[in-house]
């Protein structure tokens, strides 16, 4: 259901999306949503905190890459320029 809300809120903004419209690209009817949230606002939230999650997320790339011998700046500069371009790709949600 996350990611039809997700979905639903890119296209139509937070405002004018529906709850109808989130549960049926989820494949639920209208009513099973009150089932997982009590409101539109409520799975905003979700949606929202896992967004946050991912753009503060650690590269897969760090774990390969010997990131000790980086300077603290070059750590800043690859930290931001990692969050930019995930803020970037997410760019309709947010």
């Amino acid at each position: 259901m996350l990611e039809s809300a997700k979905a639903i809120f890119e296209r139509d903004g937070f405002l004018e999306a529906r709850i109808s419209d989130i549960a049926e690209g989820a494949g639920l009817s209208h009513g099973s949503f009150y089932h997982y949230f009590d409101s539109k606002e409520q799975i905003f939230r979700k949606v929202a905190e896992e967004q946050e999650a991912l753009l503060t997320a650690p590269s897969p790339d760090d774990a390969t890459t010997d990131s000790r011998s980086w300077s603290e700046l070059e750590r800043i500069h690859r930290a931001n320029y990692r969050y930019l371009a995930r803020y970037r790709d997410a760019a309709k949600i947010m």
